[in-house]
């Protein structure tokens, strides 16, 4: 077992329990998982010890058991049952330098253009990230079928992923003013969809004008 200090950026939902993924001091993702299958963080496994909700960065220490990487998610690390503890809170702001060195800018997200990696593909070739942070500028958020979705350009490729959080924004159904981070993760495989696995954005955090 190993304690390990993560910074929160993503919180969403998965199957009415929650997907966590942070940064570790040296730039490094992690996804902490409660099976080594990858299976679904519980609401009370990811509180800490008063009852807070971990949300975006947030600093929190935990204890992880051992990597349990996936084909389509090497980051996976399995968790203990030991209680989650905030060490402290901080502000995009505070953070902006070291988040500017972890961003992505690589030409594709996870090899394709599209909004999806078909499952042979990682059958055959694997991926080697399943997280990433990119920056947006001025993406669009809007609601289609009941569900927040972001548009967003990155290496000239225009993408338009589910949102899967509660993003609180005012600029739903236009262009954003602003820069963003986003951090993209590759889900698990769609058995609807060939057990193709989608691009999703589950964490946004909005870029301070300094």
């Amino acid at each position: 077992m190993t304690e390990i200090e993560m910074l929160c950026m993503a919180n969403s939902w998965k199957h009415k329990e929650r997907c966590i993924a942070g940064l570790l001091p040296n730039g490094s993702w992690i996804r902490p998982v409660s099976t080594s299958t990858g299976g679904a963080i519980s609401n009370s496994q990811c509180q800490v010890a008063d009852g807070h909700q971990i949300q975006q960065l947030d600093v929190v220490g935990l204890v992880i058991d051992r990597a349990t990487p996936l084909i389509n998610q090497p980051e996976n690390h399995l968790i203990s049952d030991r209680n989650w503890h905030l060490l402290r809170k901080r502000t995009a702001s505070e953070v902006s330098d070291f988040l500017t060195d972890c961003e992505y800018d690589g030409d594709t997200l996870f090899g394709t253009t599209s909004n999806k990696v078909r499952w042979s593909q990682i059958e055959e070739q694997g991926v080697e990230e399943s997280l990433l942070l990119i920056r947006a500028t001025r993406p669009r958020f809007y609601w289609r079928d009941n569900q927040l979705r972001a548009v967003f350009v990155h290496a000239r490729a225009e993408y338009d992923l589910s949102v899967t959080f509660d993003l609180n924004t005012s600029d739903n159904g236009r262009r954003s003013s602003s820069e963003w981070w986003l951090t993209v993760s590759l889900g698990g495989p769609w058995p609807e969809q060939n057990n193709d696995c989608y691009k999703l954005i589950a964490g946004a955090i909005e870029i301070p004008d300094i």
